[in-house]
């Protein structure tokens, strides 16, 4: 293979390469049920529209374009998202780290070379979504509308070069700004914007999974207006344009569908060519970067916030119970100073704010009365973010920093096994509920008074140390310092238990707390009862596991692991 080759190869493995997920079997794993969980909505889709195609051609044939034209907008949508969920997982390795940068400016090789071969890597990811999304698709669709249009070639061909040329324009779309971004910032700015353009990206792309259907419905009339009279919002909403594109393969006479294929390619030759050109010049300068700086910055905590979290919280704990106001105080200057654990942890509050903006535009249905009235709705943002916070900075407790630096906690390991577990909690109930409190405490005193928000406060405080006790059951180290064994939780199955754990925390709760502020006399015992339950789950959780040392290796599997791909 020449040298253009194994670097492809390499950088390719490279862009799906994770301190989280080891090469080999997790990542067959990974990408088996990606592609299941990308495909399973678009094969499903084309099966029901069957139906209504035959339906809408024998009663009402005038409205069956249209209804054509909406389904081919939410298939678009469909292979756009995967497009932009999948740039954000490469995101950490489509440039050039510090380990990259120091072995292979060693090496006697042009960096014309490496910039090309990075570029052909991402290349063949692109080719991978756009068509391992479209093909399939593209031939249970196009034999479903092959006798409604121009037969089942160009109506195969249509999606697939539509359907290609969208997760195209996400894509690189996506590239271009990371080359922006990571061009013209410097220093701490460079994780900040990263950790903001991910978490936004997050936000929008759940939104458009979240409200599909509504944004099928409105392209739909913008389109049929358009037709009419062209120009307008129309003209600049990018699933249209791959529409038009699609539309005029399949033989469509309306101009109308001219105008929108020109843009759309218009747009995703200048989208590429603006993500190549930034991403060559912006390499060299990224690469100088990446040696002279640090991996990890060891100054990324702001000022108020180191002082926050060691004045005020971590000294008075230190007086008292000196080894929980230490591991306090490593697992929140830790999580602070950690790059990597910081963007995982926005994308779980992203999901929890994309939940969020889901909930409040149905409630805004009902006018002023949602907020006025403590409707669930309004009640459960906290709980939202709360639940989500508290599970992604648990499962982030569990991602190694530097396994080596642990023997300051060995050390201390004999002294109390229950002090080290208590920082641990005490550190993921700031983390997960202090940040919505603060945030949303204010808003809540102006619009329902300073005693409801305060109750509404302690409720969520409550129901968030409830949470916390059951995550860290039986909980045995210390957080960021046992290397990550992954594949411990079966999502798989118990995905199930974990979504019906969400609605009764989020939504149930939400619920009772509206019914208990219309009946102030329960309020307080109904507080009482969750802390008291609270104590009782950690309390029997310090006695089943105080005998046991401090993990700090990875436990060995008593079985090998397959890809448990037929049944029995």
């Amino acid at each position: 293979m020449s040298p253009f080759g194994r670097l492809t190869r390499f950088f390719f493995s490279r862009l799906f390469e994770s301190e989280l997920m080891p090469p080999g079997l997790p990542q067959v794993r990974l990408v088996i049920w990606s592609a299941a969980l990308i495909l399973g909505p678009g094969l499903y889709l084309p099966v029901n529209m069957w139906g209504t195609y035959v339906y809408l051609n024998a009663w009402h044939p005038e409205r069956l374009q249209p209804t054509i034209w909406g389904d081919k907008v939410q298939l678009l949508l469909l292979a756009m998202i995967p497009a932009g969920l999948i740039s954000l997982v490469i995101w950490d390795g489509v440039f050039p780290d510090r380990r990259d940068a120091h072995i292979l400016s060693a090496m006697p090789l042009r960096n014309r070379l490496l910039v090309v071969s990075r570029l052909a890597a991402l290349g063949l990811v692109l080719a991978s979504i756009a068509f391992g999304v479209a093909l399939p698709i593209g031939l249970l669709y196009g034999t479903l509308v092959a006798d409604y249009q121009a037969g089942f070639i160009r109506a195969f061909f249509a999606h697939v070069i539509g359907s290609g040329l969208a997760s195209a324009f996400v894509f690189c779309t996506l590239l271009a700004v990371q080359s922006i971004l990571v061009t013209i910032t410097r220093g701490r700015w460079v994780h900040r914007l990263i950790v903001w353009g991910q978490f936004a990206a997050v936000i929008l792309l759940l939104q458009m999974v979240i409200f599909r259907g509504t944004m099928v419905r409105n392209l739909r009339a913008m389109l049929e207006a358009g037709i009419e009279q062209p120009g307008g919002a129309m003209a600049w909403s990018p699933p249209l344009w791959f529409l038009g594109l699609s539309e005029v393969i399949s033989g469509a006479p309306q101009d109308v569908f001219r105008m929108l294929a020109w843009r759309g390619l218009v747009a995703t030759v200048v989208t590429a060519a603006a993500a190549v050109l930034l991403y060559v010049i912006g390499y060299r300068r990224l690469v100088h970067r990446a040696l002279e700086t640090q991996d990890v910055p060891l100054a990324v905590a702001p000022g108020a916030l180191r002082k926050l979290i060691v004045g005020r919280l971590v000294g008075p704990l230190s007086t008292a119970r000196p080894v929980a106001g230490a591991v306090l105080g490593f697992v929140l200057t830790s999580f602070a100073r950690s790059r990597r654990h910081r963007l995982l942890y926005g994308i779980y509050i992203g999901v929890g704010c994309a939940i969020v903006v889901a909930g409040l535009l149905r409630a805004a249905a009902l006018g002023p009365r949602g907020a006025e009235f403590l409707s669930p709705s309004i009640l459960s943002i906290a709980l939202v973010i709360t639940f989500l916070g508290a599970v992604g900075a648990r499962v982030l407790f569990a991602i190694p920093i530097d396994p080596s630096a642990n023997w300051v906690f060995r050390m201390t390991e004999r002294s109390s096994m229950r002090s080290h577990v208590a920082g641990a909690r005490l550190a993921l109930l700031l983390i997960a509920a202090a940040p919505p409190i603060a945030l949303l405490l204010p808003a809540s005193a102006m619009f329902w008074g300073p005693a409801v928000a305060a109750a509404h406060a302690a409720y969520v405080l409550t129901l968030a140390w409830l949470l916390v006790e059951m995550l860290m059951w039986r909980f045995g180290r210390v957080p960021f310092t046992a290397p990550y064994v992954p594949g411990a939780a079966n999502v798989r199955l118990l995905w199930p238990l974990y979504l019906t754990l969400f609605t009764t925390y989020a939504y149930t709760m939400a619920e009772l707390e509206a019914w208990l502020l219309a009946r102030p006399a329960l309020f307080a015992p109904t507080v009482v009862a969750i802390a008291g339950t609270a104590v009782t789950v950690s309390r029997i959780s310090a006695r089943l596991s105080d005998s046991k040392p401090l993990a700090f290796e990875a436990e060995p599997e008593d079985e090998a692991t397959t890809l448990a791909l037929s049944s029995p």
